[in-house]
């Protein structure tokens, strides 16, 4: 809870904040709405959601059956973009860490024109052994308008922004057959679309994350400081200068 106080109160009241909490956790809402009772962070809503009444309302399929996991965590967010009319939408897992100011990134982020940021952009070229690739189903209709080479590529999405105009279209490649981990089709869908899709390490004069693997073993780099695996320790944390991204932090 502090991690979030401290996101709101960074960003501040120029930007709408938004809690999306799974319903299915019990008294969940109940324990957030008596936090925030008592911090001084003005105005953030609270949004509830199952995951399965989330996708019968967007009219989509989840990659699983009943679960959020894999491959769907974007659902939510989806849900948030049919209801409210923001330019921007940023996502940011609670276990996401920012040696900076919160409101300074989101700031230095109005200058890029992209529909997507997020991290580890890679196309299937670049990254063929990725393990989700063969989630990604394109629908036939699409793959001839262009080759796959020319739009399939995955990111990595703890922590994002997208727009409005992305959300849309997202929504609308699902609907129109699209499937698979939503760390594929979110790029792949926008490329093939013709919208920009960038890294977050292209925002900055020095980078957000530092590159890497995503997991011991991924490949011969070191471990990126956004991964998915093992958990950052604080050493690892203080050991940096400048702001800097990291995940997971427990």
């Amino acid at each position: 809870m502090g991690r979030f106080s401290r996101i709101a109160a960074e960003v501040g009241t120029s930007a709408a904040r938004y809690l999306l909490l799974d319903s299915r956790t019990p008294g969940i809402a109940d324990r957030w709405a008596a936090f925030l009772a008592d911090c001084d962070l003005g105005l953030v809503e609270i949004v509830t959601f199952d995951i399965v009444a989330a996708a019968d309302q967007l009219r989509i399929h989840l990659m699983r059956a009943g679960s959020m996991i894999p491959g769907s965590c974007h659902f939510p967010l989806l849900l948030l973009g049919e209801q409210t009319s923001h330019d921007h939408y940023w996502l940011v897992e609670d276990d996401v860490m920012l040696t900076g100011d919160w409101g300074d990134l989101i700031r230095t982020a109005e200058s890029s024109s992209a529909d997507l940021l997020c991290s580890h952009l890679a196309t299937f070229g670049e990254l063929p052994n990725w393990y989700w690739w063969p989630s990604l189903h394109v629908p036939v209709p699409a793959l001839h308008q262009c080759p796959p080479a020319s739009f399939v590529m995955k990111g990595y999405f703890p922590l994002y922004r997208i727009s409005r105009a992305a959300l849309h279209c997202v929504l609308a490649a699902h609907r129109n057959g699209w499937s698979g981990h939503c760390e594929a089709i979110i790029p792949s869908a926008l490329r093939h679309a013709g919208l920009a899709v960038a890294d977050l390490n292209s925002l900055a004069g020095q980078p957000l994350y530092t590159p890497g693997a995503l997991f011991e073993g991924e490949g011969p780099s070191r471990l990126s400081t956004m991964r998915w695996r093992p958990l950052v320790e604080a050493d690892e944390m203080q050991a940096v200068s400048g702001p800097h991204l990291f995940h997971p932090v427990k």
